[in-house]
């Protein structure tokens, strides 16, 4: 059974309706609906990424730009933003996802931030040893 967390951070920064819609549609493309707000998936494995952002495999996922408009038939893969929904999965889990943060705007800047990213890695840490 895929569970959905949300970190403080994120509760923070949407409205609990904004939050639970975000939870519904991650749901449901983890569990493999086509969601055409949602783009590129990937890991964050440039040069500069901390160790235990590598480690514990913090993903992200790029966020529909109704600035910069989608390809309506590009794959998934070349639909990216720059804003980006960073997530993580459980250690022995893997149906466990927790949502950590949304960077926008300039997620690709802030992404390169080893302040912000040192305590995304933290976070995936304390997740991933209780799930």
């Amino acid at each position: 059974m895929i569970r959905i967390f949300t970190s403080p951070a994120l509760r923070e920064t949407l409205s609990e309706l904004e939050r639970q819609q975000l939870v519904k549609d991650f749901k449901a493309y983890v569990g493999g609906d086509f969601r055409p707000n949602f783009g590129r998936d990937v890991a964050y494995d440039h040069a500069n990424t901390p160790r235990k952002v590598l480690f514990h495999q913090v993903r992200h996922l790029h966020l529909f730009d109704p600035g910069k408009p989608w390809e309506r038939e590009a794959p998934p893969f070349r639909k990216t933003s720059d804003h980006h929904l960073v997530y993580c999965t459980g250690l022995i889990d893997e149906s466990c996802y927790l949502l950590m943060a949304i960077l926008s705007p300039e997620a690709h800047q802030k992404a390169r931030n080893s302040a912000i990213m040192e305590r995304l890695g933290l976070m995936a840490e304390q997740f991933r040893t209780r799930y």
